[in-house]
C-alpha cells in the first residue's frame, strides 16, 4: 500500500484515474514497476511471432516424389475421387494451409497440385475415363432405360441430367444447364440435341 488516500473513481466506475495517481505522487515506485514491466515484456514472445511459426507452411520437399512416380499419383488419385469427386469439396482445398499441412504429415515427399491444374488437366482426364467406361457398359447392354431429372438451384438456374438405369445400376449420363420453358418441345430438343451429341457410343 502505496498511501492512505481514496481512489476516486470515475462516472463509469473504474479506476483509470490510479495509474495517474502513482506516477504523479509515487514516481520512484512508478518508475520500478514501469521498468520491470518492459524488462518482462521483452522476454515474453510475441503473440506474432507466435502465430507466424505455428501456421508456417511446410517448405518444399528436395526429395519430392518425380514425375509419374506411383505413389504420387497413388495420393493424387485419392484427393480427386474420395475428397472432390466423393464428398464434393471445392478445388481450392488444394491451397488451404491446413490441407498442405496434413498431407505434409501424411506423405513428406508427395507435391501438392495447383487448383489450376486440377481444373484443366486432372477432372477433365477422369471425365474423359468415366466417360468411356460408361460408353463401354452401354455398348454391351440390351436394354437401357434413360430418366430425365429437370431441378433448379438456389438462384432458380434451371438443370437437367439423365440416368441410365440397367440391371438396378445407375449412372448420370449428363448435366447440362437448361433455359426457356420446361415444355415437351423444349425436353425433346435438349434430349435429341443436347445430351445425345455429348454422349455417344
Amino acid at each position: 500500500m502505496l498511501c492512505r488516500k481514496n481512489v476516486v473513481h470515475d462516472n463509469i466506475g473504474v479506476t483509470s484515474n490510479l495509474n495517474h495517481h502513482i506516477k504523479n505522487l509515487h514516481k520512484t515506485e512508478y518508475n520500478e514497476w514501469s521498468n520491470k514491466s518492459k524488462k518482462l515484456e521483452r522476454q515474453q514472445p510475441k503473440l506474432r511471432d507466435f502465430i507466424a511459426k505455428n501456421t508456417s507452411l511446410p517448405s518444399a520437399s528436395k526429395n519430392s516424389y518425380p514425375i509419374g512416380h506411383q505413389r504420387q499419383k497413388e495420393l493424387l488419385d485419392a484427393i480427386v475421387q474420395n475428397l472432390i469427386l466423393e464428398l464434393g469439396l471445392p478445388l481450392s482445398l488444394v491451397e488451404r494451409s491446413a490441407f498442405i499441412k496434413i498431407m505434409s504429415s501424411v506423405d513428406p515427399k508427395f507435391s501438392i497440385t495447383s487448383r489450376r491444374t486440377l481444373r484443366r488437366t486432372i477432372i477433365p482426364s477422369f471425365y474423359h475415363k468415366m466417360n468411356d467406361l460408361l460408353k463401354e457398359f452401354c455398348s454391351t447392354t440390351e436394354y437401357i432405360s434413360l430418366t430425365l431429372d429437370i431441378w433448379s438451384d438456389r438462384r432458380t438456374r434451371s438443370f437437367c441430367h439423365a440416368i441410365i438405369d440397367m440391371q438396378f445400376k445407375s449412372y448420370v449420363l449428363c448435366f447440362l444447364p437448361l433455359s426457356g420453358s420446361h415444355n415437351s418441345e423444349k425436353l425433346l430438343e435438349c434430349y435429341n440435341f443436347k445430351l445425345l451429341m455429348n454422349f455417344k457410343y
